[in-house]
């Protein structure tokens, strides 16, 4: 994966953990609570939702990076993002 892409996912999930933190902190709990909730099941979710965030352009450009003669060429820019192309 490239780095720009881990490093998005990393910022994501800190911040949707801030949040969360936040959260639990407006509505009077304690931190002890929070990580008593936030367990590996909401770490996955976070995740998920995490990379959900990542734009397809993003992605676009990562696989032009790694791979630019097979998955795109320079015309397909203006065209929405059918699949790949093998």
């Amino acid at each position: 994966m490239d780095t720009g892409i881990v490093r998005a996912m990393k910022c994501k999930c800190k911040v949707a953990f801030l949040k969360s933190m936040l959260n639990f902190l407006n509505n009077g709990k304690t931190i002890q609570k929070l990580f008593k909730y936030f367990n590996i099941k909401s770490a996955v979710w976070s995740f998920a939702r995490s990379w959900e965030d990542v734009s397809p352009g993003s992605l676009k450009n990562t696989w032009h990076n790694l791979w630019p003669a097979t998955i795109f060429h320079d015309e397909d820019d203006g065209r929405e993002f059918e699949g790949f192309r093998i």
